[in-house]
């Protein structure tokens, strides 16, 4: 993995980008290595300047906003909306970010799911050693706000595998912030 972070940092570096352009990383994809965790693997200059430029989908999208720079023709979605946030986004301070990016959405009401990690863990809820302690973690509080919400609330969860718990230990669908945008644009 540090060969895979040295690489792309030094990629970004040659073509400039860590000197004059936020880092943006796809929605869905987070940063593969959290902002403040990849230059003490790194130990160099260009590692930490791309570490402080380094956000995540959300973050870049509530600061923008905040600096009146983002402008999207998001269309009214008058319902209600879960979110679970995924343990990065919270072990990193990034779930107000989160909230901000998704409240950009007009009358969208969010409602964030005081929960832990949803149990997956990755791939941990998919061993058949672990899958019952798994769901356990799901049912601790996430599965029974997802299960008690309207039929009509949407469900959001950026993690992958959080959208997966979701789906196998309720039944619902879960959407990431960026879908939710898209639907919004899309009216």
């Amino acid at each position: 993995m540090k060969r895979q972070i040295l690489v792309g940092v030094i990629g970004l570096a040659f073509a400039g980008c860590a000197r004059t352009w936020p880092a943006r990383p796809m929605p869905g994809t987070g940063s593969q290595v959290p902002p403040v965790a990849s230059p003490p693997l790194l130990k160099s200059d260009a590692a930490r300047h791309l570490a402080a430029q380094t956000l995540l989908f959300e973050e870049f999208l509530a600061r923008e906003a905040q600096h009146g720079t983002l402008r999207l023709p998001l269309k009214p979605m008058a319902k209600r909306a879960l979110l679970h946030g995924h343990c990065h986004q919270k072990s990193f301070g990034a779930m107000g970010a989160v909230e901000a990016a998704v409240k950009l959405v007009p009358e969208l009401k969010v409602e964030t799911v005081d929960s832990s990690c949803c149990g997956m863990a990755g791939a941990f809820g998919y061993g058949a050693d672990t899958i019952d302690i798994s769901l356990k973690m799901g049912e601790l509080s996430l599965f029974p706000a997802v299960r008690t919400a309207a039929t009509d609330a949407l469900v959001l969860a950026d993690g992958t595998s959080c959208r997966h718990q979701i789906k196998d230990g309720t039944g619902r669908e879960a959407h990431h912030v960026a879908r939710v945008l898209a639907m919004s644009l899309s009216g």
